[in-house]
């Protein structure tokens, strides 16, 4: 990449004469973009990158199938440090030209001061362990993979794009690549294109027996068609996501599965068997010690409870749900998210007016207490049950707290309304 350095004034005077000279030739030739490109890198040595880039982008539309003219963009964006949308420019200019070192260089030094720099740089440095040249479709690959993790999912998109079409023959590297693309698909809402581009990935993982991987782009599909509202062909991938999880003994992406097949159920208003899977989950997750999945979990188990006019246990479940994210954080973040999901599921309460002590009524008047919410503690009376009673009925279980800390494995599923297995048969037994 061209310094900027004006080494002095007379150096910079060379490049205002050359400035005025190609203003000049581009007056006579107003489509030369091998003129208006060489004005972008005369703008650069006088740190003028506005005007750099604005040739710069002139050039592009002149003669997109250039390679120079999206370095000389990607320049001109680096300098005003835009270095993401520079990164994009280098790419486009690699699929039209992967052996251009210059191209190359500067993507990889822009990467090392962008965004993804702390990601990026021990890849480079893995690189150089082994002696190894970092090519164009590595390099587009790693930085366009990496910013879809920071969530720059458009430009991500672009450069995983650029490196599909500079291609590679290893398909272990391709195939990782399709991964990245197809989930970078998905997150700009062209969930059309992610399916497609994740199907092919499939038959590559496949190809090459790696399961672990094979699991993770099932899983992602089954995502795909939910999204689409394809429920029970989301519920196809998902459950061959949880035969191959089963056959690794790999609880992380079996709790995986189940989570997402209880969600899709919950999805086809089949409520008592996602309540079954979320329940499954739920014990995985205190197995593999995941405060946040078990939180989540404690969280749709309580949808289903309300979706079933199970009060009482939504209310439970929620509570849990607050436990588990206080153990997760150590902070009171989950008391508004709490209060949220009592406000919504205050009207599934459909109890009788319930006597001092006994009742839905009662529990929710005390949680909302808790969180210092009078009108939602109001509504919890208006079963008849007055406030000073609140304090004074007895089997009431005090509200949850922050010093109500422990293990994870302490917390205790929501109760159950009843037997789940008179009513449906249970995806365990």
């Amino acid at each position: 990449m061209a310094e900027t350095k004006t080494k002095c004034p007379k150096s910079e005077l060379k490049f205002r004469v050359a400035i005025d000279m190609y203003a000049e030739a581009i007056a006579l030739d107003l489509n030369n973009h091998v003129l208006i490109s060489n004005r972008s890198a005369a703008f650069v040595q006088l740190r003028k990158y506005e005007e750099a880039l604005s040739d710069a982008e002139k050039v592009v539309e002149l003669k997109p199938d250039w390679a120079k003219g999206h370095y000389r963009r990607g320049v001109a964006l680096h300098y005003l440090k835009r270095y993401v949308d520079a990164m994009v420019a280098f790419a486009k200019g690699l699929t039209l030209d992967s052996s251009n070192v210059q191209i190359l260089s500067s993507l990889i030094k822009t990467a090392l001061v962008s965004p993804t720099r702390d990601a990026f740089r021990p890849v480079l440095e893995h690189f150089h362990e082994v002696r190894a040249s970092m090519n164009a479709f590595v390099a587009t690959s790693v930085i366009g993979a990496q910013l879809l993790e920071e969530s720059f999912y458009h430009e991500s998109l672009a450069i995983l794009l650029s490196a599909r079409r500079i291609g590679t023959n290893n398909l272990k590297l391709k195939a990782s690549l399709f991964f990245a693309l197809g989930t970078a698909y998905w997150k700009v809402g062209h969930v059309k294109e992610a399916v497609d581009v994740m199907t092919m990935d499939l038959a590559m993982v496949q190809s090459i027996g790696d399961v672990r991987s094979e699991c993770l782009v099932l899983n992602s599909i089954g995502k795909c068609h939910r999204e689409m509202g394809k429920y029970r062909t989301a519920l196809y991938y998902y459950k061959a996501q949880l035969r191959l999880a089963d056959q690794l003994s790999d609880k992380a992406l079996m709790a995986m599965a189940i989570s997402d097949i209880g969600i899709t159920h919950y999805k086809l208003e089949e409520y008592l068997l996602s309540l079954e899977y979320h329940k499954k989950c739920i014990e995985y997750a205190k197995e593999l010690g995941d405060a946040t999945l078990t939180t989540e979990e404690f969280g749709h188990a309580a949808d289903c409870h309300a979706a079933m006019g199970n009060g009482r246990d939504a209310l439970a479940s929620f509570d849990s749900k607050w436990l588990a994210k206080q153990l997760a954080l150590g902070d009171d973040d989950e008391k508004s998210s709490c209060d949220v999901n009592l406000r919504v599921h205050t009207d599934d309460v459909r109890v009788a007016p319930a006597t001092p002590g006994k009742g839905a009524e009662p529990r929710l008047a005390r949680l909302a207490h808790s969180f210092e919410k009078l009108a939602i503690e109001m509504r919890a009376l208006a079963g008849g049950l007055k406030p000073t009673q609140i304090e004074a009925s007895p089997g009431l279980p005090p509200p949850p707290t922050a010093a109500a800390k422990g293990s994870i494995s302490s917390i205790s599923p929501p109760p159950s309304t009843g037997s789940l297995g008179s009513t449906v048969t249970s995806p365990w037994q």
